[in-house]
């Protein structure tokens, strides 16, 4: 019974490991066991075989040590080359390979086992060991399209536009002011509460709880699911990057903000009183006569450059810093006529 558990255990380890190097070696690899130099009473091959795996030709022996010592492996994968000739595709399997009940067969090799010692609770004509699984998830939830969505429906402020004097006048500075916006950040939060499948393979048992095996000598398995929420927390912030006043008059004035902070500075000072000037001020050289068509007057336009980024957190745990997203614009307009006034000189 030991003889024949430490030749299952050693045809399943050794294919497992056959796995990883063919899955993950960019080269040809080769891992020398059991010795250099084996004695034979000591190291004897136990299971000799050879396998085409994906693009790898596969070899293995595995060699049977004495009871207390176990066993080791010794094991080759070759990178086949594509178009290449003779070495392009493996020669056959060696005698001896695989027979019915006799060693691993190709499937083996395809599979990979969790435990080194599974063996020992599987059926004797078992080929295979319990087959490794993580749990799958479904109905994932991006969480930039979710703040992507966020961010396009916040809706930005409603600006108007104030100035003075109004109607202005030529080479007299007009205060200009937007009122609706103070500068401040836009902040928006919200959070999702996600259904989520999670779905693992579980072994097929018996009524006595042994392990059923399939046609192939395999443990049977089948799909278990149960659903779960999950917890999606998304935060977006938006700030002004950039204000540009443009007065009509092909004259522009832009004002940048340094961080992602309050920036006030650009929406000018309303008026309340003449020693309180806005600091958002502009002189016209010439009247608006015949500007805009009928109305007579500069179109003012005052744009504001928006950033925003983004941060998310699943279950309370957090699982990003600051991502940024895409940018908008917010623009709103006024007319504004500009008169010129004209000293008239009369008799004292």
């Amino acid at each position: 019974m030991i003889d024949f558990l430490s030749h299952k255990l050693a045809s399943r380890v050794l294919a497992a490991t056959v796995l990883v190097v063919a899955l993950w070696s960019p080269t040809a690899v080769t891992a020398q066991t059991c010795d250099t130099r084996p004695v034979q009473p000591h190291c004897v091959i136990q299971t000799d075989f050879r396998a085409r795996v994906g693009n790898y030709d596969v070899t293995g022996s595995v060699f049977d040590l004495p009871i207390d010592q176990g066993f080791r492996t010794q094991l080759s994968a070759r990178l086949l080359k594509p178009g290449g000739k003779e070495d392009a595709v493996p020669g056959p399997p060696r005698s001896g390979w695989h027979a019915p009940g006799a060693g691993p067969s190709p499937s083996d090799v395809l599979r990979v086992y969790c435990r080194r010692d599974d063996y020992a609770f599987l059926p004797p004509q078992s080929v295979g060991g319990l087959p490794c699984d993580q749990p799958t998830r479904g109905n994932a939830r991006d969480p930039r399209t979710v703040a992507e969505a966020m961010w396009d429906q916040l809706p930005l402020p409603v600006l108007r536009l104030g100035m003075n004097p109004q109607p202005g006048l030529v080479a007299v500075p007009t205060w200009f002011w937007a009122d609706g916006y103070d500068g401040d950040l836009l902040p928006l939060a919200d959070t999702l509460l996600l259904p989520n499948e999670v779905c693992r393979q579980t072994v097929d048992r018996d009524a006595r709880g042994d392990v059923v095996l399939d046609g192939l000598g395999h443990p049977s398995t089948h799909r278990e699911c149960q659903t779960v929420w999950d917890s999606l927390s998304v935060e977006v912030v938006a700030w002004p990057d950039t204000y540009v006043w443009d007065f009509g008059d092909r004259q522009t004035t832009p004002i940048a903000c340094q961080a992602v902070a309050a920036c006030p500075g650009g929406l000018g000072r309303p008026y309340t009183d003449p020693r309180s000037p806005s600091p958002i001020a502009h002189a016209y050289t010439w009247t608006s006569l015949g500007q805009s068509g009928p109305l007579d007057a500069y179109t003012v336009t005052l744009s504001i450059h928006f950033l925003a980024h983004y941060r998310f957190s699943l279950n309370g745990q957090s699982l990003s810093g600051w991502q940024p997203l895409r940018p908008r614009e917010l623009a709103v307009s006024a007319s504004h006529q500009v008169r010129e006034a004209q000293a008239v000189l009369t008799k004292p």
